[in-house]
């Protein structure tokens, strides 16, 4: 063992990247495995990148079953949209209570814009993938390389931990 680090076969990684528009997530889990087995999971529209995928697994994993999960999504904006008479018939409504039952307190913006129907926010539809195939690859394979940094540290960590438990053994 001189000189070489022990590394644990189990391993857990994350990573996560919000770019120019998307949001990219990825999620590695490595455990015991005779030779290196990695399974990748990409969008469907994205499935094109896995050889790009398999390349950064290939040079940062030696061995092992690596379980890999990609999802990238759409930041949507929202737009928001007021009625106009709603609001106004809340006011009006407002005015009335006052009139009738001499309430003096008026209305405030704060408290019509949170009355229901006032606004009302939804989300722009989807303009089909998040980003053409190309245009994410780099976020992408960022987050991979991310992702398997972290699984690396974990097994650096446990095997340093399985080394010491293994020469106090045998020292012991």
């Amino acid at each position: 063992w001189a000189g070489r680090r022990m590394l644990s076969m189990t391993g857990y990684g994350t990573a996560v990247e919000e770019t120019d528009g998307i949001i990219v997530a990825v999620e590695v889990r490595t455990v015991n495995h005779r030779f290196l087995d990695p399974h990748i999971r990409l969008p469907r529209e994205y499935q094109g990148l896995e050889n790009d995928v398999q390349k950064v697994v290939r040079a940062a994993v030696r061995r092992g079953r690596v379980d890999m999960t990609i999802s990238i999504q759409t930041v949507r904006p929202q737009e928001i949209s007021l009625s106009l008479p709603v609001a106004r018939e809340y006011v009006e409504a407002a005015a009335r209570l006052q009139q009738d039952l001499g309430f003096t307190d008026p209305i405030d913006l704060k408290t019509l814009l949170n009355l229901p129907g006032v606004l009302h926010a939804e989300e722009t539809p989807p303009p089909g993938l998040a980003k053409p195939p190309e245009e994410a690859t780099a976020p992408v394979l960022r987050c991979v390389g991310a992702a398997l940094r972290e699984v690396a540290g974990m097994r650096g960590r446990e095997g340093m931990t399985l080394a010491s438990e293994m020469l106090r053994y045998l020292n012991g």
